[in-house]
């Protein structure tokens, strides 16, 4: 599973603090498709979004064909 590059910019590299705001953030303040798969991330030929994630090549978009 590809990591949420918004949380982990946030944590500034810190798993604890990484952890932490997966499972904050899971419930409260969900972050976007495209803040998941971060500012590297390019456009999905399935959905017409910006949410390939750049490490992984996969849609952060969980429905997306």
């Amino acid at each position: 599973m590809a990591s949420c590059e918004k949380c982990w910019q946030d944590s500034d590299g810190d798993a604890i603090i990484y952890a932490n705001l997966l499972h904050t953030r899971k419930y409260i303040n969900k972050c976007t498709p495209e803040e998941q798969a971060g500012e590297l991330a390019t456009l999905c030929p399935n959905c017409n979004r910006k949410t390939i994630h750049h490490w992984t090549g996969d849609c952060m978009v969980l429905d997306c064909g």
